[in-house]
């Protein structure tokens, strides 16, 4: 967002790994360590990306019975306070299927590491770009059973994309070449502040009405619009007023496109009645 994309090499990717310590010993047979039920996707810092810091930071989980995650603490730093507070913020949002003893469950505990760390990747944005291309132009000469399978494949393209691209600075430099120039133009003034991969999910909705389960498609984006208000919340910035205004034009877009979508708290300039989704 601040430098332009460079598709032809690197592209950064967190990598989670987890190793198990519990609070019960792992002798006990009658004794069943907790596991994953849902992750939440992490950008890296944008601060961090700008300084090329990386490293490893080791994250104690303490895991409630019921799954939700109690308290974290970082037993070893990755070297630098921002990718510390990123990795216990991350573990926060982690939900598990519970520890259990005798079949009951049992509040419990283990180790996460998130590597913050630059890789060479076979997966990168140009194959997202030439794909999403090659699509389009086969949802226009299609008929209809044909082009909504082509449309289901271009919306999993745009999940596997929002997924695996966690380069904040150049994730709308992505955006902006998928949606429609209109949009592109609605939104030109804030590609080089945060993320905004909810706009891959509206383009659809406007390009593709025909589509056969936009309830699918809807609530993607309600998820997508929630994800990147509580990024932009969290992230560090000297320009409080600049977070303030994307947050409030976001409310804005939900207010006139999306009136029914559930929106999570996004600061004093951005809140609104929850209403449940049609």
């Amino acid at each position: 967002m601040r430098r332009s994309m460079n598709f032809a090499i690197f592209v950064l990717m967190l990598i989670f790994t987890a190793c198990i310590q519990n609070v019960v010993k792992e002798q006990d047979e009658n004794y069943i360590p907790p596991s994953v039920k849902t992750q939440p996707k992490i950008f890296y810092p944008v601060i961090a990306q700008e300084n090329s810091y990386s490293g490893l930071a080791k994250v104690v989980v303490m895991i409630s019975k019921t799954g939700i995650v109690d308290r974290t603490v970082v037993v070893k730093s990755s070297g630098y306070d921002i990718l510390d507070k990123t990795a216990m913020e991350y573990c926060k949002e982690l939900v598990f299927f519970p520890a259990t003893k005798n079949g009951e469950p049992v509040d419990s505990r283990v180790i996460w590491e998130v590597n913050y760390n630059f890789m060479n990747q076979r997966w990168n944005s140009i194959d997202y770009l030439r794909s999403i291309e090659k699509l389009y132009n086969r949802a226009v000469l299609t008929v209809h059973n044909d082009r909504i399978d082509v449309e289901r494949n271009i919306l999993e393209k745009h999940s596997e994309f929002i997924k695996k691209m966690t380069d904040a600075i150049n994730f709308n430099s992505v955006v902006e070449k998928i949606i429609s120039p209109e949009l592109k133009n609605e939104w030109k003034n804030n590609w080089n502040s945060w993320p905004l991969s909810f706009l891959l999910y509206h383009d659809f909705i406007q390009r593709f009405s025909d589509y056969d389960s936009m309830a699918v498609v809807k609530s993607k984006l309600e998820d997508a619009i929630n994800y990147d208000i509580q990024y932009i919340l969290k992230q560090p910035t000297e320009n409080i007023e600049s977070k303030n205004e994307i947050l409030a034009k976001i409310k804005k877009f939900v207010a006139d496109h999306y009136p029914n979508i559930i929106l999570d708290n996004a600061g004093p300039k951005a809140e609104v009645d929850r209403k449940p989704m049609s």
